[in-house]
């Protein structure tokens, strides 16, 4: 797999995720070793952040992250959000940003800084030795991932957790009397944010999932289990990078590409 793309899949005993296709009915997996370590844990001995409404915006959201990857999750009821975010996702491209002018100044720099003359040395700096452009290229999102739940009814029990311990985000609540559970990490050894539902009642987990992002790019599907994301980032100023210009020596760096994949991982063991 290229270091670029960007998967978002479910584990192995997740419920599963469905694109491309109607909504999938997902199947839950029975009480796990964790899961029953995490019941037997005192409630006063955890340590987690926990709310008891979703996210309304980017800062309310849990972070979640492996080094490489990393996920805003807003625990949303009807639509879960995942804000997203690799590594190597920069405005603009590679470019030199050494300023060709600096070692031609440098003995005048370090005439002035011992004669004292602080402010003109600053300013030569400033013209001739400084990177170009100065500031740094920004960090760009890869986007968001949506996971839409159909249902009505009121809801009830609601609470969104980041446990400090596990480095897991869970959402939790009930609706028509059946208790819904949603679980996401992001794996270091597989390289990888997961997403698990379960759900109290067999048959009852529907979703839909999509991406979308405000990079250029396109969405697909590539086969009956996989939406993918794919385009070009963005320059230093925001704008397209096939049009735009910048502070640079010569034309801006051309955006970086990116790939995006959410998958459904089955489930093969028994159900509940």
């Amino acid at each position: 797999m290229e270091r670029r793309e960007f998967l978002v899949t479910s584990a192995a005993t997740s419920a599963a995720l469905a694109v491309g296709l109607p909504p999938a009915v997902a199947s839950t997996a029975s009480q796990t070793a964790s899961e029953a370590e995490d019941a037997a844990t005192p409630e006063a001995s955890r340590l987690a952040l926990w709310y008891d409404e979703p996210a309304s915006q980017w800062l309310e959201a849990l972070p979640l992250g492996n080094g490489r990857l990393g996920t805003m999750v807003f625990g949303g009821i009807d639509t879960e959000l995942l804000q997203l975010n690799e590594d190597t996702l920069w405005a603009g491209g590679p470019y030199e940003p050494a300023n060709p002018k600096g070692l031609a100044n440098l003995q005048e720099i370090r005439r002035r800084v011992f004669a004292g003359e602080w402010n003109s040395a600053q300013d030569l700096i400033n013209s001739t030795f400084m990177g170009n452009p100065v500031g740094e290229l920004m960090y760009q999102t890869v986007g968001n991932l949506r996971l839409t739940f159909p249902g009505t009814g009121e809801v009830s029990s609601y609470r969104r957790e980041l446990d400090l311990d596990t480095a897991v985000a869970s959402t939790t609540y009930a609706r028509n009397g059946v208790a819904y559970r949603r679980e996401v990490f992001a794996s270091h050894a597989d390289q990888v944010i997961v997403v698990r539902l379960t759900a109290g009642t067999p048959g009852v987990l529907s979703l839909t999932a999509a991406f979308d992002s405000p990079q250029q790019g396109q969405t697909s599907s590539p086969d009956r289990i996989t939406a993918a994301l794919e385009g070009t980032g963005q320059t230093r100023e925001g704008s397209p990078a096939a049009s735009a210009s910048g502070p640079w020596s010569e034309p801006a760096p051309k955006g970086a590409p990116y790939a995006a994949r959410t998958a459904r991982s089955p489930w093969t063991g028994p159900t509940r």
